[in-house]
This record gives C-alpha cells, sequence and structure tokens, in this order.
C-alpha cells in the first residue's frame, strides 16, 4: 500500500521561491505532493525555476510590490482552482553589519530596502492570498532572518 504524501492535494504558493530558504521549502512541498506555484524576482532564478520544473506556475515579478502579489496568488488560482498555504521566505539582510560599520549616508535607503522588501512583501502578500486562504481554511507562513538578532 503506497503511503499518502503529506501535503497530497495541497496548493501553495511560495515567494522568494528561487534560492535558499524559498527554494528548499518549493522543492519540499513538491515532494509532499503539493501543487505549488512561485514568485520570484530575479529572472535568471525564475528562468531556472521554469527549465527545472515546467509543471509549475513561475511568476516574475517583486514581492514588495501589491500588483506581483496579486499577480502570482491569480495565477495559482487559475493553475489550482484555489490556495491553502502561503509561504513568504523573501528577505535581505545586512551580512552581519554592525551599527558602527555602516555608512551614514547609506542609512535611509538602506532601512528602506530592507523594510520593503522584509516587511511590507509580508503584507502584500498576505493582503492577496487572504481571501482564498479564508475559502479554504488555509495558512500562512512568513520567515525572516536570524540577522536581526546581532547588534
Amino acid at each position: 500500500m503506497l503511503k499518502k504524501r503529506w501535503l497530497e492535494g495541497k496548493r501553495a504558493l511560495i515567494v522568494g521561491a528561487g534560492s535558499g530558504i524559498g527554494r528548499a521549502v518549493l522543492d519540499a512541498f513538491l515532494a509532499e505532493g503539493a501543487q505549488v506555484a512561485a514568485l520570484e524576482r530575479d529572472t535568471s532564478k525564475v528562468a531556472l525555476l521554469k527549465d527545472q520544473l515546467p509543471d509549475i506556475p513561475v511568476i516574475l515579478g517583486d514581492a514588495s510590490t501589491r500588483e506581483s502579489n496579486q499577480k502570482a496568488v491569480d495565477a495559482t488560482l487559475k493553475a489550482f482552482g484555489g490556495l491553502d498555504t502561503l509561504v513568504n521566505c523573501v528577505g535581505i539582510f545586512d551580512f552581519y553589519q554592525g551599527i558602527g560599520e555602516l555608512n551614514p549616508d547609506q542609512i535611509d535607503s538602506s532601512f528602506n530596502e530592507i523594510y520593503s522588501v522584509n516587511v511590507k512583501s509580508h503584507i502584500h502578500s498576505v493582503k492577496a492570498a487572504l481571501p482564498a486562504l479564508r475559502m479554504s481554511g488555509g495558512s500562512v507562513i512568513l520567515t525572516e532572518s536570524t540577522s536581526a538578532y546581532y547588534a
């Protein structure tokens, strides 16, 4: 008797699926039987995903924008008829650079970039996915970097 895989029949959207934790999550969900769609902003990573996984929807877009997240949710709904899990794995960090090493002329732009990617992307992805997740009784998984814990 074949054992049913843990996520068999589930439909997921992985935001930031092109590398790192996002790619690992995508691969794990596929291995467990989920139908998976991906949102990625790096064109070379999008091309690689499409080449390696031609049967999954891969959307090119910036997760820190409403438009890209809505486009990814819409593509997921079109492909699978619903959404059960949203996983946002988007994030950037400072490579453990302390405040003493920061260039004062770059603080404002760096803050805006980090906030946009690490916070706003989560808000936009959840907002776009929420109606579909409410219909399915689905779940949201948001990841973060541990670099925030180092001064």
